[in-house]
């Protein structure tokens, strides 16, 4: 299965997209780009524009719906549904590493995707 992982935080885009599901794969390409420049990613020269389709598509935003909508726009460029991670502080998937956010709310995708990779997402993917 091929996975597209997004990273939206306050000020950049991180982008991966990964050829397996298994927990030490390696990204296929990755990238990251700041916000304002979302509306390009898809574009005849934009990073997405070379992927290859991925199958499938996950992603976290903190930076509001608005931009999360943006993204939604580009990911147009292919057949693939979004699915988005949202954060929920009564229930705690990771330990964060910052003094100042002891919830955890602030804590990125790429920072606990690895661990808990996306198999518990996409079930009959194996």
């Amino acid at each position: 299965m091929n996975l597209l992982a997004i990273d939206i935080g306050n000020t950049r885009l991180k982008w991966a997209q990964y050829g397996s599901l298994a927990p030490a794969s390696e990204p296929l390409a990755q990238g990251a780009v700041f916000l304002e420049n979302i509306d390009q990613l898809a574009d005849g020269g934009g990073d997405w524009a070379r992927l290859a389709p991925p199958d499938a598509m996950l992603g976290c935003c903190v930076a509001g719906d608005s931009v999360r909508h943006r993204v939604e726009e580009q990911l147009e460029l292919w057949d693939v549904a979004a699915r988005w991670v949202v954060s929920n502080t009564s229930i705690r998937l990771w330990t964060p590493d910052e003094p100042s956010d002891p919830a955890g709310t602030r804590c990125g995708f790429f920072r606990w995707q690895s661990p808990h990779r996306t198999a518990a997402c996409f079930p009959s993917s194996g």
